[in-house]
């Protein structure tokens, strides 16, 4: 049996994170350009780093739904979280990944309404 130090442990936990945030680092400057150039690297990662913390916090643990989380954050500014947490904690029961689903869908369609679009449907 491999044994690992809880050192060694918390290595491979920080280099998971820092691959991570790269990651979505890479992302949200393909896809909010704008936005990460007025911001600038450092806090555009402040941001990510945020926003990991924030969707940890609400039960929204995978990658792909912590990502859709951040994109939110980069999408409506750093005022998502109150917004999230007022509808998250009403629905505490949900998986992590009913909680991103319901809460991309409240927000886009409260989005829709205060900008007066029209979806047919």
């Amino acid at each position: 049996m491999i044994r690992i130090s809880s050192e060694q442990l918390a290595a491979f936990q920080s280099a998971d994170i820092a691959s991570f945030t790269e990651r979505v680092r890479c992302h949200v400057i393909r896809f909010f350009p704008e936005c990460c150039h007025e911001l600038g690297d450092t806090t555009v990662k402040e941001w990510i780093e945020r926003g990991s913390r924030w969707a940890s916090a609400h039960g929204i643990t995978a990658e792909r739904d912590v990502c859709k989380y951040i994109d939110l954050v980069f999408t409506f500014g750093l005022e998502i979280e109150s917004h999230a947490s007022a509808i998250l904690s009403r629905n505490e029961h949900l998986t992590g990944a009913e909680k991103i689903y319901l809460l991309c869908n409240v927000v886009v369609s409260s989005a829709r309404r205060d900008w007066g679009c029209v979806t047919s449907g």
